[in-house]
């Protein structure tokens, strides 16, 4: 019968020495706010006499992405649409509930309810309808869902 043997075991019984090895292993955590996108994650690693490096891409999004294009500014009784880019990065389908609501001199001139079915990987642009109302100062938009 034959002893079968793997590895460090085969070297060091016929009088070998184990290698030396030493290993540290670093983990570090990024804060990344509000960002959907790529990185490139890089790393270097250097001893006395040797060194490596490598790099990866890695892809940063949330599940549900949504994206509100909206205008600088509008005079009195401007009409615009806005757009709100929604896109479905998870491995489902998504039914989603879309209220959109506007504040101070800004008014929604169309539905604030919309019903959206995205595909997986799917991507969609509603069409916001909105009207500024008389006078001076800010108006804001939120989307909710």
């Amino acid at each position: 019968m034959a002893a079968l043997r793997f590895g460090d075991e085969a070297a060091q019984s016929r009088g070998g020495r184990k290698p030396l090895t030493k290993v540290n292993i670093v983990a570090l955590e990024l804060p990344i706010l509000q960002f959907n996108g790529e990185l490139r994650l890089m790393t270097q690693a250097w001893s006395a006499d040797s060194f490596s490096a490598a790099e990866r891409k890695v892809v940063v999004a949330a599940p549900l992405i949504s994206k509100l294009a909206t205008l600088r500014f509008m005079a009195t009784g401007d009409r615009a649409i806005l757009a709100l880019d929604l896109t479905n990065l998870t491995d489902q389908p998504q039914t989603l509930k879309v209220n959109v609501q506007a504040q101070g001199q800004i008014v929604m001139s169309g539905g604030a309810s919309q019903q959206v079915q995205l595909a997986k990987g799917a991507r969609t642009t509603l069409h916001i309808p909105v009207k500024a109302q008389g006078g001076f100062g800010f108006g804001e938009g939120s989307v909710a869902g």
